[in-house]
């Protein structure tokens, strides 16, 4: 009975919609990306996880130019707050700027060729 419920949450995750197109043409660009990244009253909660907020509150400002370190335990959102900056997740609340644009309203595939996680 275990790997019967744990079967049907992974094809819940597989056939559940994105609700960020990957391959979509709309959206912004910017013509000189500095690099300046403000994470603004930000909460999180991952898709297959929604009773589990993961960021609560979360304020960060990382100015273009400098070297930035996220330290923590595991599972403390280290990865998740790259996953953010990429769009491979949508905030629950709050906002992330990239040079005083809201990410949400950039084009993706643009977006993603500016930034990359190599862990």
């Amino acid at each position: 009975m275990n790997a019967v419920t744990a079967g049907q949450k992974i094809l819940q995750t597989i056939d559940r919609e994105s609700p960020v197109d990957p391959g979509s043409d709309q959206g912004e660009t910017i013509p000189d990306v500095l690099g300046d990244i403000v994470f603004d009253r930000f909460r999180h909660i991952y898709p297959s996880r929604p009773t589990e907020t993961v960021l609560t509150d979360f304020h960060l400002t990382i100015p273009h130019g400098q070297v930035t370190a996220i330290v923590g335990s595991s599972g403390s959102g280290k990865s998740t707050v790259i996953g953010l900056i990429e769009r491979f997740y949508l905030p629950a609340d709050g906002e992330i700027f990239l040079d005083g644009h809201n990410i949400k309203d950039l084009n993706l595939r643009w977006l993603r060729s500016w930034c990359a996680l190599v862990s």
